[in-house]
């Protein structure tokens, strides 16, 4: 890690804030400690930036990503119904990796907001391989009369965004999930 450019907020206890430097190693978080690290990368050739932030695959873990998407579209123009689309998608593609990617126990998932074209967020996690393009749309006539309470979660993302793609990359699933937006258009 570089020099000391680590910073403990009072905000988000046990919140590590890394200011342009790759992690290296454990940070070395005790047991109650959170291993959340959000991380500015080099800026894009259009100067727009991206921001990483990286967290245990928990469902306790949820309000530092939903709170890391808000504080990168701070400044930026979204109306209130495409800001909740695009959170809502996130919860549920990382919701899903929580329960379902690490059956041994929680693993982490990255998540990096690009501002340029549109609202860019990419989810990794290198737990198992799973591809959600695959999930077919839900009959909603049968998922009522089982009287499921889950099972929406990919078709719900899937809908509420301009573009989800998936990858199997380098060991890990990697979602992109895009959202146009009046003052960030998609080509």
């Amino acid at each position: 890690m570089g020099p000391s450019s680590t910073a403990w907020t009072s905000r988000r206890p046990f919140v590590r804030i890394v200011a342009g430097w790759e992690l290296s190693g454990n940070p070395g978080p005790g047991p109650r400690e959170s291993t959340s690290v959000i991380k500015p990368d080099d800026p894009q050739k259009d100067g727009s930036g991206r921001r990483t932030l990286a967290f245990r695959a928990e469902l306790s873990e949820m309000d530092q990503a939903r709170g890391f998407l808000r504080d990168c579209l701070r400044g930026v123009v979204v109306a209130e119904e495409d800001f909740f689309k695009l959170e809502l998608a996130l919860v549920e593609i990382c919701v899903n990796i929580i329960r379902y990617a690490y059956p041994d126990g929680p693993g982490v998932i990255t998540v990096t907001v690009t501002l340029d074209p549109g609202v860019c967020l990419e989810i990794r996690d290198a737990g198992r391989a799973f591809d959600p393009r695959r999930v077919p749309v839900p009959d909603w006539e049968e998922h009522v009369k089982l009287g499921r309470k889950s099972g929406l979660g990919v078709f719900l993302a899937r809908s509420l965004v301009d573009d989800f793609e998936y990858r199997r990359e380098g060991g890990e699933n990697v979602v992109t999930l895009t959202q146009c937006l009046p003052a960030l258009p998609c080509a």
